[in-house]
């Protein structure tokens, strides 16, 4: 299983756990359960969880996921300046770089990116 977290920038935090971490006043930092609870969905069985997608994963006014693999190899990042790529599988090339898996980088938006080899790659971006 691949477990890929996407988010925006938020000024709120839930903590479910904190590893007994303390604050500077040596109290256990603060829980947040109930509100942590009331954010998650149980089952999970919305349709925002995402299971064996292909092409294009997810859009929204924020970012945009995309699976490349061989049979999806075109995909439109509107005015995105970079992309975020992660090699989830496979090993190859892009742009005579060699990648393989579970590396993970940012790529400048200069030109369209060439990809060489048996890839499974995670394309993400910021919608603007």
């Amino acid at each position: 299983m691949t477990l890929y977290e996407l988010q925006r920038s938020s000024d709120i935090t839930y903590r479910l756990y904190d590893f007994d971490r303390e604050d500077k006043n040596g109290n256990k930092r603060e829980l947040h359960i109930e509100d942590s609870l009331n954010n998650v969905n149980i089952p999970d069985d919305s349709d925002f969880i995402v299971k064996n997608a292909k092409g294009n994963i997810f859009n929204s006014q924020y970012f945009s996921l995309f699976l490349y693999d061989d049979n999806n190899i075109n995909f439109s990042t509107g005015n995105a300046k970079w992309l975020i790529m992660t090699v989830i599988n496979g090993n190859g090339q892009i742009d005579d770089l060699d990648v393989k898996v579970g590396e993970t980088f940012m790529y400048l938006l200069d030109s369209t990116p060439v990809i060489k080899g048996n890839l499974e790659i995670l394309i993400a971006w910021i919608n603007k």
